[in-house]
C-alpha cells in the first residue's frame, strides 16, 4: 500500500473546511465539511483504505473511489446516528450528482455496524471490474460484497467527503494492484410480469410541462427518448438519463401496452420523489414519497408500494410516469398484476 499524505498540493478541495493537525496520535485532516480528492490521479482496480474517526452525533462521512467528477462516482460512507442500525452505512452510486440511496438499501448495500466513539476506525474498499469488497475494521472479512457497482465507471480518483459534521481522516492509503474477487452471489430473476424495459426522455424544468395544457404534445414534440432496462433489482436509476442536476427535475418514463379487448389490469409501481400517472393522456394518479415528508424517519425508498387499476381500451394503451426528483434517488419501477389479455410493446 502506498501512503499519501494530507499535504495541500496533492488534494483538492471542494465547499471544503478544512485543517491538517495532529489527533488522537495522529497525523489527519479535519474535514469539518466538504469534498477532498486527489488530483491528478486515476485507479481503475485496486484498494483504497482510510482511518476515521468520528462523533456520535448526525453526519456522513465518505471513502470515494472511481470518481470521474465531483458528481460522479462510487462511494461508500457511515452514518454515526445509525450505529447498530441496519442503515448505518451505505454504498451508492452517484450519477450526475445524485446519490440514490432510496434505491440501493438493505442487505445488499448496508450493514449494521455498531461503532465505537472513541476510537479510530478502518475503512478499506477493494475493487475489481464491477465487484468491491468493503471492511470496517476487521481488514479480512468484508462487511460488504457489492458484485455490480452502479456507475459503469471504470476509473477515476480517490477522495474523502463529509456532510452535516466534522470528522478526522488518517492513514490514507491505496495499492494498484487488482485484488481477487469471490464468485458473484447468485442474482434471482425478476418476476416476468415486473416492467423490464422503458422509454425514458430526457430531463427537464417541471415548470415547463405546467406551462404546456397538452402532455401529449409536449411528450412528442419536445422530449427526446431512449430505451432503459431496469437493473436486477427491478428499477431503473433516471438519474443515469440527467444531463444536469439543478432544474432538470423531471423526466417521463414511459411503457405501451397493447390489449387484447377492453378491461382493467392492476399496475404496481414504486417511484422517487414524486410522480403523476397518466393513461392515454389522462390523469389519474399523483404521489409523493419525498424524505422525511411523512415523519422525521420516513426515508422515501422505492419500492412496490402503490398501486392503480388501468382501465385499458382495446389496442394500444399509452401509460406515462412523469418522475421529480428531489434528493436520495430518482427511480422508477412497475409491475403488472398478470399479463393475461396484455402484451408489452418494446
Amino acid at each position: 500500500m502506498r501512503k499519501v499524505d494530507f499535504e495541500k498540493g496533492k488534494w483538492q478541495f471542494v465547499n471544503a473546511d478544512v485543517e491538517m493537525v495532529k489527533f488522537k496520535g495522529k497525523d489527519a485532516m479535519h474535514l469539518k465539511k466538504g469534498l477532498a480528492y486527489l488530483k491528478d490521479f486515476e485507479l481503475k482496480d485496486g484498494t483504497v483504505q482510510v482511518d476515521m474517526f468520528f462523533k456520535e452525533k448526525r453526519g456522513f462521512h465518505f471513502l470515494l473511489f472511481r470518481m470521474m467528477d465531483e458528481n460522479n462516482r462510487e462511494e461508500f460512507y457511515v452514518r454515526p446516528h445509525q450505529s447498530g442500525n441496519p442503515d448505518a452505512n451505505q454504498y451508492t452510486p452517484v450519477l450526475n450528482g445524485k446519490a440514490a440511496w432510496q434505491l440501493y438499501y438493505g442487505k445488499k448495500f448496508a450493514n449494521p455496524v455498531k461503532y465505537d466513539f472513541d476510537k479510530w476506525h478502518t475503512v478499506k474498499i477493494a475493487f475489481a471490474g464491477k465487484q468491491a469488497l468493503i471492511y470496517f475494521d476487521d481488514l479480512e472479512t468484508p462487511i460488504l460484497q457489492i458484485d455490480n457497482l452502479r456507475t459503469g465507471i471504470e476509473s477515476g480518483t480517490l477522495g474523502l467527503d463529509s456532510f452535516l459534521s466534522d470528522v478526522y481522516y488518517a492513514n490514507f492509503q491505496y495499492s494498484d494492484e487488482t485484488p481477487d474477487m469471490p464468485s458473484p452471489k447468485e442474482v434471482a430473476p425478476l418476476e416476468k410480469n415486473i416492467i423490464q424495459q422503458w422509454q425514458v426522455s430526457n430531463a427537464f424544468p417541471e415548470v415547463k410541462l405546467e406551462a404546456n395544457k397538452s402532455l401529449e404534445s409536449y411528450m412528442e414534440n419536445t422530449l427526446k427518448w431512449e430505451t432503459a432496462k431496469v437493473e436486477e433489482e427491478g428499477f431503473v436509476n433516471l438519474a443515469k438519463y440527467a444531463s444536469t442536476v439543478d432544474e432538470n427535475n423531471t423526466i417521463v418514463a414511459a411503457l405501451e401496452i397493447q390489449a387484447d379487448s377492453e378491461q382493467v389490469k392492476k399496475i404496481e409501481f414504486g417511484f422517487s420523489d414524486e410522480v403523476k400517472v397518466y393513461l392515454n393522456g389522462t390523469l389519474l394518479y399523483e404521489g409523493k414519497d419525498l424524505f422525511r415528508s411523512r415523519d422525521y424517519r420516513y426515508l422515501g425508498t422505492v419500492g412496490f408500494f402503490d398501486a392503480l387499476y388501468l382501465p385499458l381500451k382495446k389496442g394500444e394503451n399509452k401509460v406515462w410516469f412523469v418522475v421529480k426528483e428531489n434528493m436520495g434517488g430518482w427511480g422508477i419501477q412497475a409491475k403488472l398484476g398478470d399479463l393475461n389479455g396484455v402484451k408489452l410493446v418494446e
